[in-house]
C-alpha cells in the first residue's frame, strides 16, 4: 500500500519489504521519493535473528530472488488507514517467520505512522511489535532494518553511507551531488544499536569488509545485526545499510516494541533536525504508558 500523505512517499508491502515487494523488478510498490522527485530506493527489508543459524528476513538471500521467511497472517492483513488512530497516516500489517528454514516463531506487527504537520512531514516511524509465540525464551534476539538507497540512479555508484552516532542515524548521500538529498533510518528506541555501512561491491578498492554482489547470506545478516558499529562508513560505490536493535531476551509469549524513524532531508544538517523531530514525534505522540511499559519489558 502507499504511503503518501507527507513530503516522503513510498510503499509497505504484504511481503514485509519496503519501497517495492520485488526490488529487481522495480515493481509491487512505489520505491521511496522525496519532494516528488526520482526513486532513491532499490530495496527495504527486515532482518531478525538469534544467530547465523537461525535468520528469519525479507532481504535478499544468496540467489536473486529475496527471502520470503515472513507470510502475512491472514487474519490481519495489510491494511492502510487515514487517518489512523494517533496519527494522519498509519498502516498495520502482522507477519509470522513460518517460511523461514529455522523458524523463531515471532509475530511481528509492523505499524507506520506519519503525520503532514508542519515540521513532522519528512520521516515515517515504523513501529515493530515482536512478540515470541514459541514456548522456549529467544535469547540473543536482534531486530533490524536494511536498505539498498541509490539515491542518483543514474550516478549509483557515487553513493556514500556514513553514520551519525549521537543520534543512532544511519544515513546515505550522493557524493558527486553534496549537498544534496539525503536519505536514512535511525533507531529511535533506548537499547543498544548496531549499524552496518555495507560497500555492495565484494571487490571494489577499499571494501571495508564484504559485500553483497555476491549474495548477502545469513552469516554476513547476523554480522549486520549484532556486531555494534564498528563499520560505519563505505563508499563511493554502490551502498547499503542495516540498522538495528538488540540484543533482547525474549520469554514465551512476551513482545517487545521496536521503532525506527525512514526520513529524508535536502542536506545533512535537514537529516539531522528531521531526526530530532521523529524522536519528539515519537516522545510526544506513540510513548503512551502502555507502550513504555512494553519498552522497558528488555532483559
Amino acid at each position: 500500500v502507499p504511503l503518501s500523505i507527507n513530503q516522503i512517499h513510498t510503499s509497505v508491502t504484504a511481503a514485509g519489504r519496503i519501497g517495492y515487494a520485488s526490488p529487481a523488478a522495480a515493481s509491487g510498490g512505489s520505491g521511496f521519493t522525496y519532494r516528488s522527485g526520482k526513486n532513491l530506493l532499490y530495496e527495504g527489508s527486515i532482518i531478525a535473528g538469534v544467530s547465523a543459524a537461525q535468520i528469519s528476513s525479507s532481504s535478499r538471500g544468496t540467489t536473486a530472488v529475496p527471502d520470503q521467511d515472513f507470510i502475512q497472517l491472514a487474519a490481519e492483513p495489510l491494511t492502510l488507514l487515514r487517518p489512523g488512530s494517533l496519527t494522519d497516516e498509519e498502516s498495520t500489517l502482522s507477519l509470522k517467520d513460518d517460511h523461514a528454514n529455522a523458524p523463531m516463531n515471532i509475530l511481528v506487527k509492523q505499524h507506520t505512522f506519519a503525520s503532514k504537520s508542519a515540521g513532522m512531514e519528512d520521516f515515517i516511524i515504523l513501529r515493530y511489535q515482536i512478540t515470541n509465540q514459541g514456548a522456549q525464551t529467544l535469547s540473543n534476539f536482534h531486530f533490524g532494518l536494511f536498505f539498498d538507497w541509490d539515491v542518483d540512479e543514474d550516478q549509483s555508484d557515487a553513493n556514500r553511507v556514513d553514520y551519525d552516532a549521537g543520534r543512532r542515524l544511519g544515513y546515505v548521500y550522493n557524493a558527486t551531488a553534496e549537498p544534496g538529498t539525503h536519505v536514512g533510518c535511525a533507531l529511535l528506541s533506548e537499547g543498544t544499536v548496531s549499524y552496518r555501512a555495507i560497500l555492495n561491491d565484494e571487490l571494489a578498492p577499499g571494501n571495508p569488509g564484504w559485500g553483497i554482489y555476491d549474495g548477502f547470506s545469513d552469516a554476513e545478516k547476523w554480522e549486520a545485526i549484532s556486531s555494534g558499529t564498528a563499520i560505519q562508513q563505505a563508499g563511493s560505490g554502490d551502498v547499503s545499510q542495516v540498522v538495528a536493535a538488540g540484543p533482547y531476551q525474549i520469554q514465551s509469549q512476551q513482545t517487545i516494541t521496536v521503532d525506527f524513524a525512514l526520513l529524508a532531508g535536502d542536506d545533512l544538517a535537514a537529516l539531522q533536525g528531521h531526526t530530532d523531530k521523529a524522536n519528539e514525534f515519537r516522545n510526544q505522540v506513540l510513548l503512551t504508558t502502555a507502550d513504555s511499559a512494553v519498552l522497558h519489558l528488555k532483559a
